[in-house]
């Protein structure tokens, strides 16, 4: 298995080794944790590294799901299905297996659980990003429009990141819709630090 990237490149083989190669200060900056558990052959620009340690043991394999309290499930599965289109593959009725009455959708390929509960008090930044193609960009700005929460405006960004749009929903949770993606927003951090 491969994972791609401009400046590092990861191969992973037997169980238990992981071989990387790259550019020595990149390498360092995408896998800090893998300094106590790797035997590093390097040069100044260019790193080689095996790495010793079961992938098991430092890795974390995905994102299980994503909890939200809301107060009033349906008024969140009407803003979930108009804006993200999500599947709705559960709900809990007046059984309640956890704390609250709750229901469980996909988004892509994201699980999402939103409880009945009091909403938060207050607005923050912190969010939860979703992938959307550029194409779709306008498309999905009038999904949020039509459903009048309020749209929070996008912060200032470098040529290269991608677009956002960023919205609260009814309970003060901050969604993103955004274009980019992690490989292009490093590279483009990367060439202003080589530009410097």
């Amino acid at each position: 298995m491969k994972f791609p990237h401009k400046y590092v490149t990861v191969i992973v083989g037997l169980p238990g080794l992981i071989f990387l190669c790259g550019h020595r200060r990149v390498w360092l900056e995408l896998f800090p944790h893998y300094k106590e558990c790797a035997y590093i052959i390097a040069t100044a620009d260019y790193a080689v590294a095996f790495i010793l340690k079961e992938v098991g043991d430092i890795m974390i394999s995905g994102l299980s799901h994503i909890t939200l309290i809301v107060k009033d499930l349906e008024r969140t599965t009407l803003l979930l299905n108009s804006v993200f289109e999500a599947q709705e593959i559960y709900t809990s009725g007046d059984e309640t297996f956890s704390l609250s009455k709750e229901k469980y959708f996909l988004i892509g390929n994201v699980w999402l659980c939103i409880m009945e509960g009091e909403p938060l008090s207050e607005r923050t930044y912190n969010h939860i990003a979703f992938k959307i193609n550029e194409s779709k960009f306008d498309d999905f700005m009038n999904r949020i429009l039509e459903m009048g929460v309020d749209i929070k405006p996008e912060r200032p960004r470098v040529s290269g990141e991608g677009r956002s749009i960023y919205f609260y929903d009814f309970d003060n949770h901050l969604f993103e819709l955004h274009t980019g993606t992690l490989d292009e927003r490093l590279n483009r951090y990367l060439t202003d630090k080589d530009n410097l």
